[in-house]
This record gives C-alpha cells, sequence and structure tokens, in this order.
C-alpha cells in the first residue's frame, strides 16, 4: 500500500499509477526472492563435508535451508562437473572426492526470515516518508 501510494502521489493519473504500481511491485518482488533472500541467507552459514556412504543423516532437519553444494577433489579444487556413470556415489568414493554442503540451520531461518521482513517494512516505510515530503512540497490542487 506504501507503494502504490508513492505512485500515486508522484504520477496523479490513476491508471498510470496502478500500472507503474504493479510493475514496481512485480520487481520488488522479484528482487526479494532473487536477491534478497539469498543475500540473507548467505549470511553465517555452516558447512558441512558430507559423505557420499553416510548421507542419510543430510539433511539434518526437513526445516534446514540449503545454500550451496559441492564437489572437491583430493587437492582441494572445486569440481564443475562429473562424468556420466552408473553410480556416481561410488565414483566419488574411488576417487576420493568430498561433498561439502553450506546451509542455515532450522535455528537460523527464522531470524533471517524476519531480517528480510525488516528490510522490506524499511522499504515501506521510506514511501510513506517520501509521499508524505512530496505532498509537502507538491500538495494536490
Amino acid at each position: 500500500m506504501a507503494l502504490a501510494l508513492l505512485c500515486g502521489v508522484l504520477i496523479r493519473r490513476v491508471l498510470p499509477a496502478m500500472i507503474a504500481f504493479i510493475v514496481t511491485l512485480g520487481a520488488c518482488a522479484y528482487l526479494s526472492q532473487t536477491w534478497l533472500r539469498p543475500w540473507l541467507f548467505g549470511i553465517g552459514t555452516a558447512v558441512k563435508q558430507v559423505s557420499s556412504s553416510a548421507s542419510a543423516g543430510w539433511p539434518p532437519s526437513t526445516t534446514t535451508y540449503t545454500v550451496q553444494t559441492w564437489l572437491q577433489a583430493p587437492g582441494g579444487q572445486r569440481v564443475s562437473g562429473l562424468p556420466a556413470v552408473n553410480n556416481v556415489g561410488a565414483w566419488i568414493a574411488q576417487h576420493h572426492y568430498t561433498f561439502w554442503v553450506a546451509y542455515q540451520p532450522h535455528n537460523h531461518l527464522i531470524w533471517l526470515e524476519l531480517a528480510r521482513n525488516g528490510i522490506l517494512i524499511m522499504v515501506a516505510a521510506f514511501a510513506v516518508l517520501a509521499s508524505v515530503w512530496w505532498l509537502s512540497i507538491r500538495p494536490a490542487d
């Protein structure tokens, strides 16, 4: 609603303001999901080595958020792709590759969601303040 208020105050025409609001809301929702959430959830991740034979213990909880996974060669470099073999787990164990997982434990998720929502509320408050400021400079006719 704060975003709609800002669009209406700036444009001062109903239909163009509604269109601008829909476009801006879509952009904000897209950025929130594709940029803000992964950026926040990348902060303070836990990293765990998971062996292919003991992968039954992963993930530790159904509410764990996996940030990133990767394979590491015995020399320490990350592997970008795997060969086309029938049993990938056996191939990984045979060549001494390790599987790493960066994740957020389930008890961190609520704080990260609260931080994301707090950022979005601050953006909404900024939109309301900008609308009030704009109306004080250019009052309605």
